[in-house]
């Protein structure tokens, strides 16, 4: 109980620290004007702060992450009964509950499984279907109770080997079960997977004494935080989406705070997520949907232009939207650990013994494996060309550098290679953050948040940040001198003039050789201005070649900024398309620009096309 007080202490302080990042109406974020606080400005600014947030995150999310693993048999997602009416995903969580249900019963024999907030009775028809225990659906919802299956009703029967289990137990109802398991002798097992936190009332949180006696509290803007998906979960898309439905509405917010009015809904649902795309057609969506109630009396289109203007005034600081909110999903697993926390001591102080569980299982799917979890399962070793395993503790003092040669190996064989540990958060991401910093040039920071964009919530413990930092510096020093060496080769291709368009490369020229040299600094991100830069370096360009000579153009690793300007030369020199340019390049060299050049090229093509009209 000492480890859970400790953990407590330091999950509140944690909470009270950044009560500004998560308790508040997200709808507020620009009224509210926290993206231009000094609190925020500071974390984002200030790698030492970042770090410490990030690190006492990981800290007050230890109880969630060292939750036990269970890994179900495989083949549980074969489906076990004909489901009717149900979605992917429904099918999905059903599947591997019953899988879950199959394998704590061969441990308990059971005799009666109660379904609490059956719903439409999916789990109980598979049950009934699937096992010889009998089945009891509790369901007060009326229009849920008019469902597609039929009930078989049965007479009363005596029960003491009893199973609860409820699927989504929405708000204050987990709380509610969780004091009848107390108090019913007859129910033996527990099986609880809740949901909607920010539907709890000071009913269901907190329950233990443990939390009511440090007065925790959590606002209703907090615990929606902690309802949401882990950032583990987060795809690409639903950030990039997610962005989108915050900005907009953000502004649609500030809209209504400075013009006094009141919003109603014209319909049921609100604005639709194909309507995300641009403001535009997000204005458009909101306005149908909603009528704005104030003193004067506008049209549609009087709100349309002043929306759109005020959009465009607090354009600048809404690219701070993104880092925000994943900032701020690093205290979703704070929130949700702590509420489970809260439901474990509350078990242990009435003489349970609880465990949290996380299901997981290797899903085979025409197109391979779906599954990013790192696991020890046959049939995802079976399932992979080739397997290599490497021997790494996940502790702070392993030297991951003398192991580097021999996992790039594997990595630079071809094809698509899973990289996996354990959690999957500090050993696999650490090898590819260094893989990629290596592969492509880039320093540990966007290395790091190239790979949390793609699997948000990536922790490398503190050891491994260390170390993949000084590898930073180790690349940088390592290339410095490659350049230097390849001169022989430049003034053998008759390289008169070189232009360096990454940071300052220190730079010798070798006895004999006397190279005209530029620099124009330009950080490898999709937010650096390229177009602002190309005019100086193709000035430098035309004049080496103007003089008859050869022009090296070069970066860190020769696969982005370098190439980003020479295909931006050629589509001017040549009036060429963006296309042309790029698999001209292409043909010649392996290159990958970074996705905010390739947008800012495909631009300039536009640019030159009303140039040339």
């Amino acid at each position: 109980m000492q480890d859970l007080e400790e953990y407590c202490d330091h999950a509140l302080a944690l909470l009270d620290s950044y009560s500004w990042m998560h308790d508040f109406r997200v709808t507020d974020l620009l009224v509210k004007k926290v993206l231009s606080s000094d609190d925020f400005l500071e974390l984002i600014n200030n790698t030492t702060q970042s770090d410490t947030f990030l690190a006492r995150c990981q800290d007050g999310s230890r109880f969630l992450l060292a939750a036990e693993i269970k890994l179900l048999p495989n083949g549980c997602h074969e489906k076990t009964y004909p489901w009717k009416y149900m979605s992917p995903k429904k099918i999905h969580e059903v599947e591997n509950l019953l899988a879950l249900v199959k394998d704590i019963s061969q441990e308990r024999p059971l005799q009666c499984i109660v379904d609490i907030g059956s719903g439409l009775g999916y789990i109980d028809h598979a049950l009934s279907a699937t096992s010889a225990v009998s089945v009891l659906g509790l369901e007060c919802d009326a229009v849920k109770k008019s469902i597609k299956f039929r009930f078989c009703h049965a007479p009363a029967l005596a029960f003491h080997r009893v199973m609860a289990l409820s699927l989504h137990s929405c708000g204050d109802l987990s709380s509610t079960i969780l004091k009848a398991f107390v108090e019913v002798e007859e129910i033996d097992t527990l099986l609880l997977v809740p949901c909607c936190y920010h539907h709890m009332t000071v009913h269901g949180f907190p329950l233990s004494s443990l939390l009511r006696k440090r007065r925790a509290q959590l606002s209703l803007y907090s615990l929606r935080l902690g309802a949401q998906e882990s950032p583990r979960q987060w795809a690409a898309r639903d950030r990039r989406l997610q962005s989108a439905r915050v900005v907009f509405r953000a502004v649609a917010q500030l809209y209504l705070q400075q013009n006094g009015y009141e919003l109603k809904k014209k319909r049921r649902h609100g604005v639709r997520d194909d309507a995300m795309g641009d403001f535009t057609a997000y204005i458009d969506a909101f306005l149908a949907h909603h009528e704005l109630i104030g003193a004067d009396k506008r049209t549609v289109d009087e709100h349309k232009t002043l929306l759109l203007a005020l959009y465009h005034q607090q354009e600048p600081q809404l690219k701070l939207v993104e880092p925000f909110t994943r900032l701020q999903c690093h205290l979703q697993p704070v929130i949700e650990s702590l509420i489970l926390v809260d439901r474990f001591a509350f078990l242990q102080e009435q003489g349970f013994t609880p465990r949290i569980l996380k299901t997981t299982t290797v899903v085979r799917q025409a197109s391979g494996l779906t599954t990013l979890e790192c696991l020890r399962s046959q049939e995802l070793l079976e399932s992979l060309p080739s397997y290599s395993g490497f021997v790494i503790d996940d502790e702070p003092d392993l030297q991951l550098a003398e192991v580097f040669p021999r996992l790039f190996v594997g990595l630079q064989s071809g094809g698509g290679v899973f990289v996996h540990c354990n959690a999957g958060i500090s050993r696999a991401p650490s090898v590819v953050i260094a893989y990629i910093m290596k592969k492509r040039g880039w320093s540990y920071r966007q290395a790091y948040d190239h790979v949390f964009k793609i699997r948000p919530g990536i922790w490398p413990n503190d050891g491994f940040v260390k170390q993949l930092k000084e590898y930073e510096k180790t690349l940088k020093a390592a290339r410095s001198e490659d350049v230097c060496e390849r001169k022989d080769l430049l003034k053998k291709q008759g390289v008169t003039h070189i232009l360096c368009v990454a940071a300052s490369i220190p730079w010798k020229d070798k006895d004999g050789y006397t190279f005209v040299r530029k620099e124009v600094p330009m950080a490898d991100l999709p937010e650096t201005d390229l177009l602002a830069n190309l005019d100086e370096c193709f000035k430098f360009i035309e004049e080496g070649l103007g003089r008859g000579g050869g022009v090296y153009v070069h970066c860190m690793a020769g696969i982005s900024r370098a190439p980003s300007v020479v295909i931006g030369f050629l589509m001017k020199k040549n009036q060429w398309s963006y296309d042309q340019a790029y698999h001209h390049v292409s043909n010649i060299r392996v290159i990958m620009p970074n996705d905010g050049f390739i947008r800012q090229l495909v631009r300039y093509e536009k640019i030159l096309t009303k140039v040339t009209k």
